[in-house]
């Protein structure tokens, strides 16, 4: 708002930050859950547990993340236009570009956790300190040249640079690599489930539900591809998901 000094375009973008922030709901739990575990596991010199710890987690990160990033963009104008009204359409490209943003930064906030588990608060406080720092500086040289546009921007490229940074310094410490077959089948299906909100678009009501039968079609994906197994499916149908998501070891206890 300092920047643009445009109250009508700061409205529009914190319509669209709000409904982007979604994501981030899902880091917090996660966080709470794994710190511990990841602490006992490095304590314990457990790593190859840690490690799987890390794994599962990640996967089932980019498992809801991704098709949620996806979709969201997909249909950012309907979407915008049932929360807030018509009034507020002008949030749309907003929100069509956060939504990646803040998918990048909640995989950032858990990779984050992994890292204070392993005692590295330096590191940290140095990290997020060098990230706002350039985060100013792109804010102030693309909202001048893009306004809200710009802001929505910054704000993606920062989320990818601290996620990019983050991961690596945790496989880095944990010498292990991600599961690219996971990652390829994720992604494809991802794609998919986009072309198809885009051709069949719903609007109003109808909207939320279609949300559902996307997410129904993308496992539906998965589970073609192998890549649902019946871990999964006692996951999804049983509570606490975090809990489950995390550790093989948990679903015995």
């Amino acid at each position: 708002k300092i920047i643009l000094k445009d109250a009508l375009a700061t409205g529009f973008y914190t319509a669209a930050l709000n409904l982007a922030r979604i994501p981030t709901l899902i880091a917090f739990p996660l966080s709470i859950v794994l710190f511990p575990l990841i602490t006992k596991s490095v304590s314990d010199n457990d790593t190859e547990r840690a490690i799987d710890y890390i794994n599962n987690t990640l996967r089932y990160l980019l498992l809801f993340l991704v098709p949620f990033a996806i979709i969201i963009n997909a249909t950012s104008h309907d979407l915008i236009i049932l929360i807030y009204g018509s009034v507020y359409s002008a949030a749309t490209s907003g929100l069509s570009i956060l939504v990646f943003g803040m998918t990048f930064i909640t995989i950032s906030i858990v990779m984050n956790t992994i890292i204070l588990a392993v005692c590295k608060l330096s590191w940290i406080i140095l990290f997020n300190f060098l990230l706002v720092f350039l985060d100013v500086i792109l804010n102030f040289i693309l909202i001048n040249k893009y306004g809200m546009i710009g802001a929505a921007i910054a704000t993606t490229i920062i989320g990818l640079v601290g996620s990019t940074l983050s991961l690596y310094y945790v496989f880095r410490n944990f010498s292990f690599t991600i599961r690219w077959t996971s990652f390829i089948n994720i992604i494809v299906s991802s794609v998919i489930i986009y072309f198809i909100a885009r051709s069949y678009p719903f609007s109003g009501m109808l909207l939320l539900p279609s949300y559902l039968v996307l997410y129904a079609i993308y496992f539906a994906i998965l589970f073609l591809f192998k890549e649902i197994n019946s871990q999964d499916i006692r996951m999804l149908k049983g509570a606490p998901l975090v809990r489950h998501a995390i550790g093989k070891d948990i679903l015995v206890e």
